[in-house]
């Protein structure tokens, strides 16, 4: 489609909302092109104005690309995943990554610090990792060199190199505590935009703390400094099997967390 036939669409399409005429009640085919014609825009301008996305006449204001409802069902339907496909047969593409990675960095942040730090972990690397993830695990539960030792080792080896994609997330560490903490919730806010992303384009993920991200010799493998930079997540993805449906999830009632102080 043309920008100019874009264009085009988009004052007409205006101009029925602008009419007197104008049905609150949305066709399903109306809601579709609505939808399409947002997302052509975004794809050619790469942003999308406002007055694309935001409707108003005197009955009603419409979210074009995205209404309250469904971004709510995104967030509210987001799972940790970690049964993937197999990553041969499944695998992610990096333009996938790229965008999970770009909404990442939109993330809020104090002082416009952006003290995230990602690293995508390519074949070589992940064996590497694997090694230590392994080595980790058999070792907290066995004697270094026992049978038991080498069969969790290699059970863990098949695990880890079995994931479809690895991202490692690192802090960059500011010289206040203060301000650490604040990058810490930032760089929290930044998973949980790559996770909304994956999740949207049917990716799961799990977000790991665990032994590895502790472990010097990932330091060392990454050429870090852990006194300038602290990993705080491995975040394993891989393409989600419909047929696996996510167990329900007991929340909290908001009554329970709420205070309301008038």
């Amino acid at each position: 489609m043309s920008i100019i036939k874009l264009e085009k669409e988009k004052r007409e399409l205006l101009a029925s909302f602008a009419s007197e005429k104008f049905d609150t009640d949305l066709s399903s085919e109306r809601e579709e092109f609505i939808e399409q014609l947002a997302i052509e825009f975004f794809k050619k301008y790469k942003r999308v104005s406002a007055s694309l996305f935001n409707v108003t006449n005197d009955k009603k204001s419409l979210k074009m690309a995205m209404n309250n409802q469904q971004i709510f069902e995104l967030i509210s339907s987001r799972r940790t995943y970690f049964k993937f496909l197999n990553k041969h047969d499944f695998p992610i593409s990096k333009e996938d990554i790229t965008q999970c990675l770009e909404a990442a960095i939109t993330a809020p942040n104090h002082k416009m610090t952006q003290p995230w730090l990602f690293w995508d972990l390519g074949v070589e690397q992940q064996l590497l990792f694997a090694e230590l993830y392994a080595k980790n695990k058999a070792e907290n539960k066995f004697t270094t060199g026992s049978n038991a030792y080498h069969q969790l080792y290699n059970k863990s080896i098949d695990k880890f190199t079995s994931l479809p994609k690895i991202i490692l997330v690192g802090q960059i560490l500011a010289d206040k505590i203060i301000t650490q903490k604040e990058d810490y919730a930032a760089c929290a806010c930044a998973i949980q935009n790559f996770q909304l992303m994956a999740w949207q384009k049917n990716i799961g993920m799990q977000w790991s703390t665990g032994a590895i991200i502790n472990d010097e010799r990932s330091y060392q493998l990454l050429g870090i400094n852990k006194s300038e930079i602290e990993l705080i997540g491995a975040l394993y993805l891989g393409n989600i099997d419909d047929s696996c449906q996510p167990n329900k999830i007991d929340r909290k009632p908001l009554q329970e967390v709420l205070t309301n102080l008038d």
